[in-house]
């Protein structure tokens, strides 16, 4: 209440986090409340992300970071054990990182294609949109859960993973990069037999 327009009060906050934090992202939210009610002054508002990391699976494949246009790349998949089973849920958990400090806001996938094409999808912005590819933290990991649903009458064999991102408006998937040239618009990140 004593605040004047214009004037500039630095303040600070130590938050401490709790060890048993699930790993992933969180939203720094600011706002302000009455003391008397609690009720909030307007809505918080996001300032900033942290990302809580755990120790990385023994199971996640690190591979050599496929980079895609606008700073973003893919740098590890992991994967349930196969062979797969049809009508299954397969959980695949991609790890992603922002290479720049500034990009757009894309939608993520993960397709899995045989021989007569697509068989199972799963596609969204990261974390439900919780955690936009534009809020990412350049050189932060970050790791997503694609579940795909098998279709019951899905034939035996191999079928390739495919990997990328896209603007939500428009379906227009970034290209990923082979030695700065664009090679494709999904990459085939894993082979998976189906019994």
């Amino acid at each position: 209440s004593t605040w004047q327009p214009g004037d500039v009060w630095p303040d600070g906050h130590t938050l401490t986090i709790p060890r048993d934090a699930a790993s992933g992202p969180y939203k720094l939210e600011v706002s302000f409340y009455y003391p008397e009610t609690l009720e909030l002054l307007g809505q918080p508002v996001t300032v900033d992300y942290i990302v809580v990391r755990s120790e990385e699976s023994p199971s996640a494949s690190v591979m050599a970071p496929v980079a895609y246009g606008d700073g973003i790349a893919l740098t590890a998949a992991e994967l349930p054990g196969q062979p797969w089973e049809p009508g299954e849920e397969a959980a695949v958990r991609l790890t992603w990182q922002a290479e720049t400090a500034e990009r757009g806001r894309y939608t993520t996938f993960v397709h899995m294609v045989g021989p007569n094409g697509l068989v199972a999808q799963f596609d969204q912005e990261p974390f439900g949109g919780f955690f936009p590819t534009s809020d990412w933290l350049a050189g932060v990991p970050v790791t997503d859960v694609y579940p795909l649903e098998l279709p019951d009458d899905l034939p035996a064999g191999e079928y390739q993973l495919f990997a990328g991102l896209y603007e939500p408006a428009t379906g227009q998937r970034l290209s990923w990069l082979d030695h700065g040239a664009a090679a494709g618009d999904a990459y085939p990140f894993a082979t998976i037999q189906v019994r």
